[in-house]
C-alpha cells in the first residue's frame, strides 16, 4: 500500500512541476540541434573492397592457399594502415593530414574480403582516399610479400549524393530531448527531498493527522489594492 502511495505522491509531483519538466526538455532539444546544425562539421565516409588470392592451379595447393590467405588478412590490414602505404597514397593525393586517422579497415570472420573505409569532410576526399588506397595497396603488397594478386570488388563513386554519416541532427535532437526530460524529474525530485516545507492540504494531514478545518489564502500586494 505505501508503494502505491509512494508512486502517487511521485506522479503529483511530476504533474505539479510539468511545465518545468516540459520547459527543460524543449532546452535539451534545442541545444542539441543547434549543436549538430552550426558547431559540428559534417563528416562523410566512403568505402572500396578489395579481394587478396595466391595464384595457384592446384586445388589442393589452392585450398592451402586460402587458409594461408584468411590467417594473413590481419597482416594485410595492418599494412594497408602502414606509412609503406598510406606515404604513397598522401603524396599521390597531396594530402598533407593524418591519413591514418581517416582510415579504417576491416572484414568478415573468414572472409578474404577486405573494406577499407575513410572519413572527410566531404564525400569527394573520402572516396578518393580509399580508391587510392587500394591501387596503392595492390602494387605494393607484391613487393612486401609472396601475393600478387589484389582484385578490387567495389569502387567508391566519386558522384554518388552522399549524406553526411555525422552529425546525425534528429538523433541528437531526440536525445537532447530525452536527458531533458531526465534532467527535469531528477531535478524536481531533488527539490522536492531537499524542501522540507508543507505546501498541500495532504501533507498536513499526513504529518500532523489531523483534519484540516480551514485554510488562510494568499493574498499578494495587487490582489489587497
Amino acid at each position: 500500500m505505501e508503494e502505491v502511495i509512494d508512486i502517487s505522491k511521485l506522479l503529483n509531483l511530476l504533474k505539479r512541476n510539468w511545465k518545468f519538466i516540459v520547459s527543460l526538455s524543449l532546452l535539451g532539444a534545442l541545444i542539441a540541434a543547434a549543436v549538430s546544425f552550426f558547431l559540428i562539421k559534417p563528416t562523410y565516409s566512403a568505402s572500396t573492397q578489395i579481394l587478396v588470392n595466391n595464384k595457384e592451379s592446384n586445388n589442393q595447393l589452392e585450398l592451402q592457399a586460402n587458409q594461408a590467405d584468411l590467417q594473413l588478412i590481419n597482416t594485410y590490414n595492418e599494412i594497408i594502415k602502414s606509412p609503406v602505404i598510406l606515404d604513397k597514397v598522401a603524396s599521390n593525393l597531396d594530402y598533407k593530414g593524418n591519413l591514418s586517422s581517416k582510415i579504417s579497415v576491416s572484414n568478415a570472420t573468414q572472409s578474404k574480403v577486405i573494406t577499407i573505409n575513410a572519413k572527410a569532410s566531404n564525400y569527394k576526399d573520402a572516396a578518393k582516399i580509399v580508391n587510392e588506397t587500394a591501387k596503392v595497396f595492390s602494387k605494393e603488397i607484391g613487393k612486401l610479400m609472396k601475393t600478387d594478386n589484389v582484385t578490387t570488388l567495389t569502387e567508391a563513386d566519386y558522384n554518388k549524393k552522399a549524406s553526411p554519416v555525422s552529425p546525425k541532427p534528429l538523433l541528437n535532437t531526440l536525445l537532447g530531448l530525452l536527458i531533458g526530460i531526465i534532467l527535469g524529474i531528477a531535478l524536481t525530485i531533488l527539490k522536492s527531498i531537499l524542501d522540507k516545507r508543507i505546501q498541500t492540504e495532504e501533507e498536513v494531514r499526513e504529518i500532523l493527522g489531523l483534519p484540516v478545518i480551514g485554510m488562510i489564502p494568499h493574498f499578494d500586494e495587487k490582489t489587497l489594492k
